[in-house]
């Protein structure tokens, strides 16, 4: 089951929001949690939720061992660290890349019932130990807490992959409000939008212009430049989504990227998409002689977290020393360079970086990259016909995350100041089209559901 679905997003979402008002305790709140994310991870497979259960309980127990073996044995709460990060990684890789068991192995999950993003468990789960390990936080001693934390669907996917120190106080005591309601309702309909609309559509041109039969031509350029948009908006989408459900359901959680901006050349741009893995690497890390070294190590096993194909741990590498060498350089001096020079660079050496993870190996990528010159009346007639069935949708989403798309929202937001006519006026106007493109995408969702 993914947010996106129909039978959650219309049926397990609404109810689940709807139990939470029948008592306002936390341990009455955090039961209801975790009942919906029981039924969410179990929806299609048991020996999934089965893993899940049981590796939360191993982190939970392993969190304390590394508490107590801090205070006499630093060697031996880095041995329990590493076993952590052992048995997440085994659960990355069989909730990520279940494909490598084969189907009478037992362990093989059909894909369709592998909630999409799902890895972020694991990452999440370990940041909880590792944060224990440095000090950051004290291990949880109620197993309750902990679990509610550890199996909570909103936290599951795409993020937030909020830190145990930062969300441990809210499990304890949280208050439904109405303005966390009203946001959570928000940033839920701004990410089924993305995924359920956008999405689709970048998708589409990407397979029209990459993966038809002998694509090429201009349209294949195009086709590249869609799928960026199609991997942004399903992240973002997710993140949206996951951020509404915790609100609705109490939490007052950031969102898992940012705006995106070349502020900082390419270390700017990353850090925009999946902030909780940087932040997460950023102090494993640390500020030191061994920095750089770090740094690609950390960008190797970041793109491992996404694929552990050949090409993806290269580009990591190859991520990770332009990384590196921008720390060495020093992040102070790039901001003293002009903002669209700094754009222009990153745009470049992003677009060449990136570019061969939409293939599985470099022959299909440098194959694309010959394919472009040698142009294909058919690809680029697939590609702009379906770019001019879509265009007002492509315009909306790429105005959206560009720096239009903070001008508009500046610009609202110092009309609602003006008084409380305006501020009605635009909030409304806001509600209205949000409500409309939510109903939209409902019905786009059930066609397609009973279509399939």
């Amino acid at each position: 089951m993914t947010y996106s679905s129909l039978i959650f997003a219309s049926v397990i979402l609404p109810l689940s929001v709807l139990f939470l008002f029948f008592d306002r305790s936390s341990e009455y709140k955090n039961l209801c949690l975790c009942i919906t994310s029981l039924l969410f991870v179990t929806w299609g497979h048991h020996l999934l939720a089965g893993a899940i259960f049981v590796t939360s309980i191993v982190d939970y127990l392993f969190a304390l061992a590394v508490e107590g073996s801090l205070k006499r044995d630093k060697s031996r709460a880095v041995t329990f660290l590493v076993l952590d990060l052992l048995v997440n990684a085994a659960v990355l890789v069989f909730i990520a890349h279940n494909e490598i068991f084969g189907e009478d192995s037992g362990l093989h999950i059909n894909s369709l019932f592998l909630p999409v993003g799902a890895a972020f468990y694991a990452l999440k789960n370990f940041a909880y130990v590792y944060d224990v390990f440095s000090g950051r936080c004290k291990a949880e001693s109620s197993p309750f807490y902990f679990i509610t934390y550890g199996m909570s669907y909103p936290f599951m996917l795409a993020g937030p992959a909020v830190r145990y120190s930062e969300i441990a106080p809210q499990l304890r005591d949280r208050k439904l409000t109405a303005a966390l309601m009203s946001r959570g309702v928000k940033s839920f309909a701004l990410g089924f939008i993305k995924s359920v609309i956008a999405v689709p559509v970048f998708n589409s041109i990407a397979d029209a212009g990459l993966y038809a039969e002998n694509a090429a031509g201009v349209g294949s350029l195009v086709g590249m430049l869609a799928k960026f948009c199609a991997v942004w908006f399903t992240f973002t989408g997710m993140s949206d989504m996951g951020t509404g459900i915790a609100c609705m359901n109490g939490f007052d959680v950031p969102l898992n990227y940012t705006r995106l901006n070349s502020k900082l050349m390419l270390g700017g741009a990353v850090k925009c998409y999946n902030t909780s893995m940087v932040n997460l690497f950023k102090d494993i890390r640390g500020d030191s002689a061994a920095t750089p070294v770090w740094t690609v190590i950390l960008a190797v096993c970041g793109a491992a977290f996404y694929s552990p194909k050949p090409v993806f741990l290269v580009v990591g590498l190859i991520t990770g020393v332009i990384l590196a060498g921008e720390y060495l350089f020093a992040y102070d001096r790039i901001e003293r360079f002009p903002a669209p020079v700094k754009a222009i660079v990153t745009a470049v050496i992003g677009f060449a970086l990136f570019s061969p993870l939409a293939f599985d190996s470099f022959g299909e990528w440098t194959g694309w990259l010959s394919g472009i010159a040698a142009g294909s009346s058919e690809t680029n007639t697939a590609v702009f016909g379906l770019v001019k069935n879509n265009l007002l949708i492509i315009i909306i989403c790429l105005a959206a995350v560009s720096p239009i798309g903070t001008l508009i929202e500046n610009a609202a937001n110092r009309l609602s100041k003006r008084s409380a006519g305006h501020y009605t006026a635009v909030r409304v106007t806001e509600a209205v089209l949000t409500a409309a493109a939510l109903a939209i995408s409902f019905i786009l969702l059930a066609a397609n559901t009973a279509a399939a």
